[in-house]
């Protein structure tokens, strides 16, 4: 805030400094001290006054005013009185912020944000302001300045989500209309700090009603927020700057969220006029508006591309840790409440923000582009999934994991957006294609023919054969072509995934031959037989010693969750010596017994940074075997048990609930959900955290109000 209350009154302090003056007052208006710690409150002092050096800033005792949207009218009051008494000129300026990410994601989290599900809310501002107030000017009266006519506050009573009956603001508008040099007064126009909410219009109307014939007839208030946002604490220097433009009479008023309330008249032109009959002469109201100040266009843009910016930020850094094998949705979600306020605050901004988001997808700003990307991937019209789908085509491929996350953000996708990722597969370039196919999958939804047709060119065994090869099988609505395309296929973790993926179980019985037969390559895929595994299986895979086991079949009797695995397991973990094993044999025992034993350990994972401090399930034995001593007794060693309850659908979908779950994890229990209940969710991994747990909580009441697990 310091830099942006020194931007705003460098101007103003050259020509403080051409009037000859080398030191003034300054009277501050700031958010309240609930936001604005004090070692903050120096800091933007310190800023302000090496700004303007060599001028001197003198703060007087209680200079600073703390009081949000009142500030300014509380400084103003006593700026008032320096002047009066000839103390000699003096600042008077407000500053605030509620742009930043913080504020932006507490007031996301709070409801307080305008948007398509939030009417009542408030639109963001950020801003700045300082007025110069000098004693009576000896310039003559056709060029006099404007005057400052009288000035009245009244205290707060606390902050309420509640509108009141605007006590405070009343009695500040009863202060002017009853001062002497006011009687008989009608303003010319009312300009309000306020934010147009429903409460702050309520106390508006209330006031109002109180103080009818000192406010504009017709009522027409007219608030700064239209233009800025709601500026807060700076609001008020911002109005009056406004208001010293018009010609007549204006009254300025603003309340604070703790019920502090402020006003001011400000007049302008023959003092004289203030004595007139409120219907003798009167002019037309002037609409007071900021977007015909010459600067504010080019201002609003540069807050368009600030927010694009930081989309492109965020975004990069929400596919990374969706794309870590280790991490879950803890750090993705609060990312993703930043992203949506941040998408919030550039809608308000209209056509404007659209024009400054196709001109970035155009450019050459990859993260102004991948912003602009996920800015515009609610929109609906043929046109504009073409446009987004071509430049998806020309970007670098490092930069398409955060694209194809933007383009299907949230799954609010159109039937016109799904046409143009399906078309995409049309094309004789592979890479083309399999965007399109990546697109379609994060939708969880598949063009059978045009993937089949692109699956019989890909080599398989390949990386993208595999993917195309899942892609149908989970989404496609082809499972006989599919399985015939199996049949042609080697034995691997990819085809089996597959075939269980459009319900074909026979690759399950081969895999156990193989297993009985010792094929090395059938224990890797040991884990597969977990999807309908039991007892038979269990025994299947211990019947090699313990410490021959791999780490894949340990992985297998852990998702089985039979009882009598566990001992097994907890004998494996005090033997392993190997950091891989051990972890895979503690997750094994996690998802058996649901203990919730988890340590932190620090992983480095550059060596040019600091470890990084990471949640994982405890490897202990120790630990371990101290928690099965004590709760052995409520597993039954021949039932299966998934995190601690018996093995069943609602188990399932309450693991996916779990927010430490590996994306790898969760694909996993998606496919077991998918076999043992006949339950094929249609979920992203990739989509916002919000969505997946409104689809899994569906998924759950439908469980709990049907048949048990």
């Amino acid at each position: 805030m310091g830099l942006l209350g020194a931007t705003a009154l460098t101007a103003l302090a050259a020509a403080i400094q051409r009037a000859g003056q080398r030191r003034i007052t300054l009277y501050l208006g700031l958010p309240p001290t609930s936001e604005l710690p004090a070692n903050d409150v120096g800091h933007v002092l310190e800023t302000l006054r090496q700004a303007v050096a060599p001028l001197e800033l003198a703060l007087p005792e209680g200079g600073v005013y703390a009081y949000g949207r009142a500030a300014v009218f509380m400084a103003l009051r006593d700026a008032v009185a320096h002047v009066s008494r000839g103390a000699g000129d003096v600042l008077v300026g407000g500053i605030d912020c509620s742009c930043d990410t913080t504020s932006l994601v507490d007031a996301s989290i709070g409801g307080q944000l305008l948007g398509f599900d939030n009417i009542d809310g408030r639109i963001a501002g950020e801003g700045a302001g300082f007025v110069w107030l000098a004693a009576k000017s000896g310039a003559p009266v056709a060029a006099a300045p404007p005057r400052i006519l009288d000035v009245a506050d009244h205290d707060g009573s606390g902050f309420s989500r509640e509108p009141d009956r605007a006590e405070g603001l009343a009695a500040a508008l009863r202060q002017l209309r009853l001062a002497p040099h006011l009687q008989g007064v009608r303003v010319d126009r009312l300009l309000s700090c306020q934010p147009n909410q429903t409460r702050w219009a309520t106390q508006l109307a209330w006031a109002y009603l109180r103080n009818a014939s000192l406010c504009p007839e017709p009522f027409e208030p007219q608030s700064i927020a239209e233009s800025l946002g709601d500026t807060g604490a700076a609001a008020g220097a911002l109005a009056l700057a406004l208001a010293s433009r018009a010609d007549g009479v204006t009254l300025v008023l603003g309340v604070g969220d703790g019920g502090e309330s402020g006003a001011c008249v400000l007049g302008s032109g023959e003092p004289a006029r203030l004595e007139r009959s409120p219907n003798e002469g009167r002019r037309a109201s002037a609409r007071l508006s900021l977007r015909e100040h010459p600067e504010v266009p080019s201002f609003l843009r540069e807050r368009c591309e600030e927010h694009l910016e930081e989309l492109g930020i965020l975004l990069e850094l929400r596919s990374d840790l969706l794309r870590d094998p280790d991490m879950g949705w803890r750090g993705v979600e609060e990312l993703e409440q930043r992203m949506v306020a941040r998408r919030r605050a550039l809608a308000h901004y209209g056509e404007l923000a659209r024009g400054v988001a196709n001109a970035a997808l155009a450019g050459s700003d990859a993260e102004l582009a991948a912003g602009a990307a996920l800015a515009a991937s609610n929109s609906s019209s043929v046109e504009d999934s073409a446009r987004l789908v071509a430049a998806l085509g020309e970007i670098e491929p490092d930069e398409r994991p955060r694209w194809t996350d933007a383009l299907v953000w949230g799954g609010r996708w159109s039937v016109e957006t799904l046409h143009q990722f399906a078309a995409m597969l049309d094309t004789t370039d592979a890479t083309v294609a399999l965007a399109g196919m990546r697109l379609l999958d994060r939708c969880c939804q598949c063009d059978s023919g045009r993937t089949l047709r692109w699956l019989d060119q890909l080599e398989p065994g390949s990386v993208d054969h595999d993917f195309a090869l899942l892609h149908v099988a989970r989404w496609g609505e082809q499972p006989e072509v599919v399985r015939e395309r199996l049949a042609t296929l080697t034995m691997r973790g990819p085809t089996i995934e597959a075939a269980l993926w459009i319900g074909h179980l026979e690759p399950l019985q081969a895999l156990r031959a193989y297993l009985r037969q010792g094929h090395e390559f059938a224990r890797a895929l040991a884990p597969y037989l977990a999807v309908l595994g039991g007892a038979g299986d269990t025994e299947l895979i211990q019947s090699r010693a313990a410490e021959d086991l791999r780490a894949e079949e340990f992985e297998a009797l852990g998702r089985i969750g039979l009882g009598r695995s566990v001992p097994v397991l907890l004998s494996a973990l005090g033997q392993s010596a190997e950091p891989d094993v051990a972890s895979t044999l503690a997750e094994a025992l996690e998802r058996v017994c649901g203990a919730g034993l988890y340590e932190e350990v620090e992983v480095l994972v550059d060596p040019d940074e600091p470890p990084e401090l990471v949640e994982r399930v405890s490897v202990d034995p120790e630990r371990w075997a101290a928690w099965w001593h004590e709760h052995q007794a409520r597993f039954d060693a021949g039932r299966c048990y998934r995190r601690g309850r018996i093995a069943g659908p609602l188990a399932l979908v309450d693991e996916l609930l779990d927010p430490r779950l590996s994306p790898a994890t969760r694909r996993h229990t998606l496919l077991d959900l998918r076999i043992r209940a006949s339950l094929p969710l249609r979920l992203g991994m990739t989509w916002p955290v919000v969505e997946q747990l409104d689809v899994l909580r569906q998924a759950r009441a439908q469980l709990d109000g049907g048949a048990a697990p």
